[in-house]
């Protein structure tokens, strides 16, 4: 007897249907876009908060870069808001947020949130 998962689906390993071999391949549902991202500098860190969803967690992107392509670091949280420190004054930060599903250590990330730009005065 089989369950079925919506995040399953049974494939026969045989051409010949009256066998009942048959694996199980898992296939992650793609996370949603992050929304409503917002940033607030303090003294040396910055907060950042956005729109909770039903996931298994959030990967933060902060960056010197507007692109993203060099000096770029990842964290990864399961809540909805992050405090970033150790930040240097007078620099112009650049972040972004993707939200994240995992099944058996496989993870599927959805479209990075709109870019936020925030200056430590």
């Amino acid at each position: 007897q089989t369950t079925e998962c919506p995040t399953t689906q049974t494939v026969s390993t045989t051409e010949d249907p009256s066998t009942e071999a048959a694996t199980v391949v898992n296939t992650v549902p793609k996370a949603k876009k992050v929304k409503q991202l917002k940033v607030k500098a303090r003294k040396t860190s910055i907060a950042i908060k956005y729109k909770k969803q039903k996931v298994d967690g959030y990967q933060i992107s902060i960056s010197l870069e507007k692109n993203f392509s060099k000096r770029c670091e990842l964290r990864f949280t399961r809540k909805s808001t992050f405090i970033y420190k150790g930040l240097k004054k007078g620099k112009t930060y650049y972040v972004r947020v993707r939200a994240y599903n995992t099944i058996n250590s496989t993870r599927s990330f959805g479209s990075w949130s709109n870019i936020e730009k925030i200056r430590i005065k």
